[in-house]
């Protein structure tokens, strides 16, 4: 009899941060600010969460990450804000990352309430 061979499916992990600019989308506010991600996934989305803080480490913005996929070159994943103190606009609203995979790329942010970012760093899909 033929032993069945299982296909073991190895958790995967996204990894980010850059710097760069957020947007207020409800006030003129412009931050100069760094953001941080980071997301697992088995077979199917595990959980994740995000940052973004001022240089000097005040918090800006963060939350959550429910959904999304990435691959060897690029990745989306979406989320939640869940607490706003530097835009002060209401939560929980959901929120968009994406961009490419590697070095010196490019990372976008938008919430559903017009905040916006883009930011510039390092971003390890694996």
């Amino acid at each position: 009899m033929a032993a069945i061979k299982h296909k073991q499916l190895l958790p995967r992990h996204l990894g980010g941060e850059g710097d760069g600019i957020l947007q207020c989308g409800t006030s003129s506010l412009d931050y100069n600010s760094q953001i941080f991600f980071q997301a697992d996934k088995d077979k199917n989305f595990k959980s994740g969460s995000w940052s973004i803080k001022t240089f000097s480490g005040a918090e800006i913005k963060s939350g959550s990450i429910n959904s999304g996929g990435w691959g060897k070159t690029s990745f989306s994943i979406s989320g939640v804000v869940n607490q706003d103190p530097g835009c002060n606009a209401p939560v929980p609203v959901t929120m968009t990352i994406s961009g490419q995979c590697g070095t010196g790329v490019t990372i976008n942010f938008k919430a559903a309430d017009g905040e916006t970012g883009t930011f510039t760093g390092n971003v390890a899909c694996s």
